[in-house]
């Protein structure tokens, strides 16, 4: 689980453990280790290579389409 604490009106800060995403670029500082992964086929990949491909085309139509990290 990961709790946010709001550290001003322009930052806060995640602390716990498990899977989190963030914009990329948005990340401004970091305290202790990270390890980024990056997913080729989305998150949710439980329908293949097709479901891949039929979220990719949602998410291009509804603009939803933003780079993560």
């Amino acid at each position: 689980m990961i709790n946010f604490d709001v550290t001003n009106e322009l930052m806060c800060i995640a602390r716990g453990s498990g899977r989190f995403y963030a914009k990329k670029g948005s990340m401004v500082a970091f305290k202790g280790d990270f390890r980024f992964e990056k997913l080729l086929l989305g998150p949710n990949n439980g329908g293949g290579l097709g479901g891949a491909l039929l979220g990719h085309l949602q998410r291009r139509i509804t603009g939803e389409n933003m780079p993560i990290m």
